[in-house]
């Protein structure tokens, strides 16, 4: 999710439509209405300064992302920016994939074959992740359109993340089948795009150097190759 100047968050709540003209509709958001609405916040300029301990800017806005034929309230699993700044958008609820102009201007849709809990974006193929289902999808992505057709490879275990490792994708791996709450043994693995296993890591409890992952619930890959794992904290 980076730019040539800045870094572009996307947080997602829930939002009075009613305020949805007003500029401190980021300030007084309500639990009145359905998550059909993403934030972005912008980062001040690119610096030396580690990421987590930038400040945020002043500029923010709410953009809609409810489209015509949801039949549910929407709840944002996943967000990619693409090169040319289009936006892709996982709907759990609504179990969908939501193509976007870099302005949230609505440009596509797909239907997924399950609720997604993660998404990445890699050599013009989406792959996803579903609550409940252990495989991992993927569509062809082409002229600013989804493809139709879903394939999918098998897994032994619980997919609960994936994100982008140069041409191949790293999964993260539960052994509870989750629905954003249970706890399992962790597994990481770098697949092909065939699904094929380059390497894998199983959590050991007696290895002080995996404590901090025992409860991890996203994983995710910077372009320098650092991976970054978020945890459920006991």
């Amino acid at each position: 999710m980076y730019t040539d100047t800045r870094l572009t968050l996307f947080i997602c709540w829930y939002c009075d439509e009613s305020r949805e003209n007003e500029e401190s509709a980021v300030d007084t958001y309500s639990l009145r209405k359905a998550l059909d609405y993403l934030g972005v916040l912008l980062l001040k300029p690119k610096s030396n300064t580690p990421l987590m301990s930038r400040q945020f800017g002043q500029h923010s806005t709410l953009h809609r992302i409810r489209t015509s034929s949801d039949q549910s309230e929407c709840t944002v699993a996943a967000i990619e920016v693409l090169a040319n700044g289009n936006i892709i958008v996982a709907d759990t609820n609504n179990s969908k994939l939501k193509l976007f102009t870099g302005q949230f201007d609505f440009l596509d849709e797909t239907s997924l074959p399950g609720k997604p809990v993660d998404m990445c974006f890699n050599q013009n193929k989406v792959y996803f992740c579903c609550s409940y289902i252990k495989k991992i999808f993927w569509l062809e992505f082409a002229e600013g359109m989804f493809s139709q057709a879903c394939r999918s490879f098998d897994t032994r275990l619980q997919p609960i993340s994936v994100s982008k490792f140069e041409s191949s994708v790293l999964v993260l791996f539960s052994s509870a089948d989750y629905d954003g709450n249970e706890a399992g043994v962790v597994n990481i693995e770098l697949r092909k795009g065939n699904g094929a296993i380059l390497s894998q890591i199983t959590y050991d409890s007696s290895d002080p150097h995996m404590q901090y992952i025992e409860h991890a619930k996203r994983i995710h890959v910077t372009p320098s190759s650092e991976i970054l794992m978020a945890q459920t904290m006991e």
